[in-house]
């Protein structure tokens, strides 16, 4: 069984094993003072080796956050497989920089959403520039299972640009009713918004522009005609108490 040469310490206490076998030797002192949910404080020294479910390049990773020497930067050229499996093991148990770190590069990733797609939550600025990348259906349901509402909030506008019965057959069953009323009345104000600039025969090019920055916060933009329509809709996390 080998070691994983960046945790090999002599004075670890505490050893954990991959899935595929890389063991992992640690301080307890730092799980203690980082982390919230690994094995507990029975497992003192080496001669215990603790298995885990991960395998070894998702533990690296996650492992590194309990060393303040060694923060590791998640990279948005991450392969999207290792970065989810990094956020899920990071949640499982509780490494909370690590956590931390997930959100951020859940929100800072880019996302090339067709401008035509309505951007419907008023956290999110920029949306073309700054928000999800393309597994926001993934992501929704990590933060669902977590119960991370800022995140379901920031995944919930590029999954607006999914097709809908796509999405419902992918959501929990207690959430598609939720998500259904959220998409309609997005739909709703993306269609008002058609309609007006069709009596004002603006070019389309403009339409697609301003369908997709009707939530922004940028005051170079001069429309603020459907402030209170967004506001009004809310966010997604908003809807999950209807049942």
């Amino acid at each position: 069984m080998a070691t994983h040469k960046d945790f090999d310490a002599p004075d670890a206490d505490i050893a954990f094993v991959s899935s595929d076998g890389v063991t992992f030797k640690l301080h307890k002192k730092h799980l203690d003072t980082t982390a919230g949910a690994f094995p507990p404080s029975e497992f003192h020294t080496t001669d215990e080796v603790v298995p885990l479910a991960e395998p070894s390049a998702t533990l690296e990773i996650v492992f590194k956050f309990l060393y303040p020497s060694r923060y590791p930067e998640l990279e948005e050229s991450m392969p999207f497989e290792l970065f989810a499996d990094v956020a899920e093991a990071a949640e499982k148990y509780q490494v909370f920089l690590a956590i931390a770190a997930s959100k951020s590069l859940m929100r800072r990733v880019e996302y090339t959403c067709d401008r035509r797609c309505l951007a419907s939550n008023n956290h999110t600025h920029n949306l073309l520039r700054k928000t999800l990348p393309s597994h926001a259906d993934k992501i929704a349901l990590h933060a669902l299972k977590h119960g991370r509402k800022d995140i379901l909030d920031w995944a919930a506008i590029p999954l607006l640009c999914y097709p809908f019965e796509k999405t419902i057959d992918m959501l929990p069953d207690h959430v598609v009713r939720p998500w259904a009323i959220y998409y309609f009345r997005c739909s709703e104000l993306r269609n008002k918004i058609i309609i007006d600039y069709r009596s004002d025969a603006a070019p389309i090019k403009k339409l697609r522009s301003d369908l997709s920055r009707v939530f922004a916060t940028d005051e170079s933009w001069n429309s603020r005609a459907y402030k209170e329509d967004v506001k009004h809709i809310g966010n997604f996390s908003d809807y999950l108490s209807l049942t």
